[in-house]
């Protein structure tokens, strides 16, 4: 709820807002969970960024397309900047990045606005997926960018896979002690 308040209070006195998602989900034991956070920053000053986490959501056997993470991601932003849908398409009309893997959530910056049947949802339980408008986007103003460390996880995976015959150098126990070698030279490099 506070940040409910803290949104409607930068609508009311019209603050500029520049939103970054990160999102992603994991199978765990038969369902997956959803989740994400968000980095926020208000008029242009770096002092003001903040991060949230979405309220986590757990997607069930059967139900993890990207038409099931999309509604479950406008679930999430409806929970932190509700409760109208005025809201809603302010807040989404703030993201200007969406950072995921490479993964169905990859989708989403460039998925149709799904806001109305989110709204007609709430009030009869029914997501009438036909009457998206494809011409449409949820986050108008957005751009997907991979986030890297699933860039560091499938570029090592594409280069041992390219390459068998790394396997014969490196026995299984040290692959752990390698991952992490890369990665640390990875992070060297972009710090």
């Amino acid at each position: 709820l506070f940040r409910r308040k803290e949104w409607a209070h930068q609508l009311e006195h019209k603050h500029v807002v520049h939103r970054s998602l990160g999102v992603d989900a994991s199978p765990q034991c038969g369902l997956e969970l959803y989740g994400g956070c968000v980095d926020s920053m208000v008029d242009g000053d770096i002092t003001t960024l903040t991060q949230t986490s979405f309220p986590l959501a757990s997607l069930g056997h059967g139900h993890t397309a990207f038409a099931d993470k999309a509604i479950a991601l406008v679930w999430m932003i409806w929970l932190l900047a509700g409760p109208s849908r005025k809201r809603v398409e302010a807040w989404c009309n703030s993201v200007r990045f969406i950072i995921t893997d490479w993964g169905t959530e990859s989708g989403l910056a460039t998925c149709p606005d799904i806001i109305p049947i989110f709204f007609e949802f709430l009030t009869t339980g029914v997501v009438a997926y036909s009457r998206i408008d494809l011409n449409t986007r949820l986050f108008k103003h957005a751009i997907y960018m991979p986030g890297w460390n699933h860039m560091l996880d499938n570029l090592a995976k594409d280069v041992l896979q390219q390459v068998s015959s790394v396997i014969t150098f490196v026995s299984l126990r040290s692959l752990p002690c390698f991952y992490e070698t890369l990665h640390e030279a990875a992070s060297s490099r972009v710090s």
